[in-house]
């Protein structure tokens, strides 16, 4: 973040880009966050050109970390009860997935992740998650399990 000094404080300047145009976002900060070290505010409210609130919500708390091999076949792993949402990482190899409430089989026409891209997923009760390589190299899928 680029810091900047007005009137002989130092600040902590950040841009959040997200409304239609791709323009800078209106933030305001309630007391309590720390960014950088300095404390600014507990709550962050966005709101869109028209002042009124953009709806946000919490992708979740860090439940389990796995690292799931994506190999020639497929390989079904069951999720732990209670995840509801998960962020994933492939890395090495571009990565098919099927993510489902029983066991699932991965094929080369299942959900695809690229090499380096992450996404992050709601997932269904009792989740499962089958992965396989989408080429000839092996990978793996990093995935966090989210509450």
């Amino acid at each position: 973040m680029a810091q900047r000094n007005i009137n002989g404080e130092q600040y902590e300047a950040f841009l959040i880009r997200g409304d239609l145009n791709g323009g800078p976002v209106p933030v305001a900060f309630a007391s309590g966050v720390t960014i950088s070290g300095v404390t600014i505010g507990a709550e962050v409210e966005i709101s869109n050109d028209s002042g009124n609130p953009v709806p946000t919500e919490p992708l979740g708390i860090p439940l389990v970390a796995r690292q799931l091999t994506a190999g020639s076949g497929s390989t079904n792993t069951p999720l732990t009860s209670g995840c509801t949402r998960i962020s994933m990482k492939a890395i090495g190899a571009d990565i098919r997935y099927a993510i489902g409430s029983s066991s699932q089989t991965a094929s080369a026409t299942s959900h695809f992740i690229g090499n380096g891209e992450r996404l992050d997923l709601a997932v269904p009760a009792t989740p499962n998650i089958a992965v396989i390589r989408n080429g000839s190299t092996n990978g793996t899928l990093e995935l966090t399990e989210l509450s």
